[in-house]
């Protein structure tokens, strides 16, 4: 239908096997969706996957084998205003099982992600050695606090910067990532910031290639649950 697309899944679980979260036995339409895409600008309306960077602060997608969906279910906007140049910005609730959303339940998500290729955005780049890509990330999950007996922030906040640089057959990635103090049952309710770090490094040549990773997490999860 030219730059309008639209979609739905139809999901039904019988009892889970042993090993399964028995909260995924139900049946319905948990993914519905609207776009509207020129070549420019994407606005999406519904339920919709997404991922800023490596995934440090915002990750969502579904992986059948483990019974896992966190989508989320709101508005998401992408624009392309020049070559090179990617912009987003998405708001919403993520999905929990079958649970209907309401006002004083789980989190609500809001997030913004730029990212900027200099080789198509510099002329002066387009042709050389070395290949750069800088991007960064902005989420925040706004929580009611219901605990009676410990004082929970509401809004929590999470950073993230990162760069991919290409030299030859040599390419280099890294991402850092902060998040405000999120006390939860997962982190025994400490009152901490969280952090995270990735790099990689590759080289490729015909017939050889080699990789290589270093992760560091501390008190980095996040989840609007």
């Amino acid at each position: 239908m030219g730059d309008f697309s639209a979609g739905f899944r139809y999901e039904a679980y019988a009892p889970p096997i042993a090993g399964f979260d028995p909260r995924l036995e139900g049946q319905g339409f948990p993914y519905l969706w609207a776009t509207y895409a020129t070549e420019k600008y994407s606005f999406t309306v519904g339920n919709f996957y997404e991922q800023f960077g490596n995934g440090l602060v915002l990750r969502t997608y579904q992986e059948w084998t483990l019974g896992y969906d966190n989508s989320i279910n709101g508005v998401r906007i992408i624009a392309k205003p020049v070559k090179g140049v990617i912009l987003k910005g998405v708001y919403g609730t993520q999905r929990f099982f079958w649970n209907k959303w309401d006002k004083n339940g789980r989190g609500i998500v809001k997030g913004m992600d730029a990212e900027l290729n200099f080789n198509d955005v510099f002329a002066s780049m387009t042709d050389s050695w070395l290949s750069l890509t800088l991007g960064g990330s902005a989420v925040s999950k706004y929580q009611v606090d219901n605990d009676p007996s410990l004082k929970l922030p509401q809004n929590v906040g999470a950073f993230a910067g990162r760069f991919n640089v290409g030299v030859g057959k040599f390419n280099f990635t890294s991402e850092y990532a902060q998040k405000i103090n999120d006390p939860s049952a997962i982190n025994n309710y400490i009152y901490k910031n969280g952090q995270g770090f990735i790099l990689t490094g590759s080289y490729s040549t015909a017939g050889l290639g080699l990789f290589a990773m270093f992760k560091r997490y501390d008190n980095m999860s996040y989840k609007s649950d």
